[in-house]
């Protein structure tokens, strides 16, 4: 049974995961959070304020669930502390991820750096300020540039992914309505 102080877990639940940490749910907490901060820091860095819808829904998501963590509606069933959309265990770090998560932290870096330089380069040489304020311009529009793309290239192979599971149910199926005329032809 839950000891910890309905009023304190309701107040923690406002913040997105906090609630969840408070009744010790780490890892939902930590899923939360990151989910709004990251969609907060996406946002600032991308321009993209369109993102910003995602808020409420993870607000309002977290809120309730960890009020209905807080109030069970049945107390015999056990809670697991689990990643919320991630896989158990955490794997950024290993394969694939690892790949693709150093080069998102090298074109972070890259883009920050390039973005800093020319804005310094700008306040020192006041006389080419026109040019390197083109090429800032460029540069703070490539991270929207780049994620446009990789939405699209995502896109096209969950389209991709689902054809080849279509076409493999298909082949499934076919086989078994032949299975099923070679027992209609024997009997």
């Amino acid at each position: 049974m839950n000891t910890r102080s309905k009023f304190l877990t309701i107040l923690f639940a406002f913040l997105p995961g906090a609630g969840h940490m408070f009744l010790g749910f780490m890892k939902m907490g930590l899923s939360f959070m990151s989910m709004l901060f990251g969609i907060i820091i996406l946002t600032t860095i991308l321009r993209l304020e369109i993102v910003l819808l995602a808020i409420p829904i993870i607000w309002f998501y977290s809120f309730f669930d960890c009020i209905n963590k807080t109030f069970p509606t049945d107390s015999a069933a056990i809670i697991e502390d689990k990643y919320i959309m991630l896989p158990e265990p955490f794997p950024i770090f290993a394969g694939k991820h690892r790949l693709v998560l150093g080069w998102a932290l090298t074109l972070l870096g890259l883009y920050l750096l390039a973005d800093n330089v020319l804005g310094a380069a700008r306040r020192m040489f006041p006389g080419l300020h026109h040019r390197f304020h083109q090429l800032q311009t460029i540069i703070n529009n490539m991270p929207q540039f780049i994620i446009a793309v990789a939405i699209i290239v995502v896109g096209i192979l969950m389209i991709m992914g689902k054809k080849k599971e279509l076409s493999a149910v298909e082949i499934v199926r076919h086989e078994e309505i032949s299975i099923v005329d070679a027992d209609d032809n024997k009997a």
